[in-house]
């Protein structure tokens, strides 16, 4: 049974390949728990800040990478367990049959599926990093007050570096 959802991959030498499921389509399909991990599409940290979201709403998140994207969600798992967001629940290694389109072979990927549960002391932990964070200049106070005390040393500081620059290109003879 082919399905009509197409999964585009590509390698390192830019070549694309546009390959579809074979069999079980909807083994593939993304659940409302699952983050479908990329290892070119997005920062390792965009990941792990959203598993810390989906967390928030759900007991467990699923992890779901194939091929060379594996090691990106084992890291990311283990940055989750190891600061103490969650425990590790099950671990689940298969290969899903892909239809290359372009060739019309079958291409055999790798996928891990990694269960994380949220560990005990998520909340307190989400809690502690919400207030831990740093004010950032020029951000908008609670209060709605905008924070110039803190930008006005970064403002200064930029046209310092302006003025000189202007001073040291005013002062350099001009090529004709």
């Amino acid at each position: 049974m082919e399905s009509s959802t197409a999964i585009v991959l590509s390698n390192e030498s830019t070549v694309r390949q546009k390959l579809v499921p074979v069999v079980g389509a909807t083994d593939l399909q993304r659940k409302e728990n699952q983050i479908q991990v990329s290892n070119r599409k997005e920062p390792l940290y965009f990941y792990v800040n959203l598993a810390k979201r989906l967390m928030r709403r759900h007991n467990e998140i699923l992890l779901s990478a194939l091929g060379t994207a594996i090691s990106t969600a084992v890291v990311i798992s283990e940055i989750l367990k190891n600061d103490g967001f969650s425990t590790e629940n099950k671990i689940q290694t298969s290969t899903v049959d892909l239809k290359d389109e372009v060739k019309g072979r079958i291409v055999h990927k790798p996928r891990i599926e990694i269960f994380l549960r949220k560990s005990e002391k998520f909340n307190e932990l989400i809690t502690a990093a919400k207030s831990s964070r740093p004010v950032v200049p020029g951000k908008i106070k609670e209060n709605g007050a905008s924070s110039g005390e803190e930008s006005s040393g970064v403002i200064d500081s930029i046209a310092t570096i302006v003025a000189e620059v202007e001073s040291v290109t005013a002062e350099s003879p001009k090529e004709n």
